[in-house]
């Protein structure tokens, strides 16, 4: 599967202060864990983001510098270029690379 960034070298900062790479993966902690979130949950933990991206709790200009070299970001984007990346990335922002649809499951 085929990544294409919707918000390409863009980020977004979630109203608790939290910065993504986009809307589409905070919207995946405000539901259940289950198989297509699953992944989601994992990623965000194991980077702590919710603490580590947080810019309500780090110093001023934080942001410049998480959207040049975010461990999370460069984790995130390195995905993409294995058979399985995230399936909220899939989901989203997943291309076609044969005849089949994006397998949303």
């Amino acid at each position: 599967m085929k990544i294409s960034c919707q918000y390409n070298n863009a980020v977004f900062i979630h109203a608790d202060g939290v910065m993504h790479r986009c809307c589409y993966i905070p919207a995946d902690t405000y539901k259940p864990i289950d198989r297509k979130t699953y992944d989601t949950h994992l990623m965000l933990n194991q980077y702590n983001v919710s603490d580590t991206h947080n810019l309500l709790k780090l110093p001023a200009g934080s942001i410049i510098e998480l959207s040049k070299t975010s461990e999370f970001f460069e984790a995130l984007e390195e995905s993409w270029k294995d058979d399985r990346p995230p399936t909220v990335c899939v989901k989203n922002c997943g291309i076609k690379t044969s005849g089949h649809d994006i397998d949303d499951t």
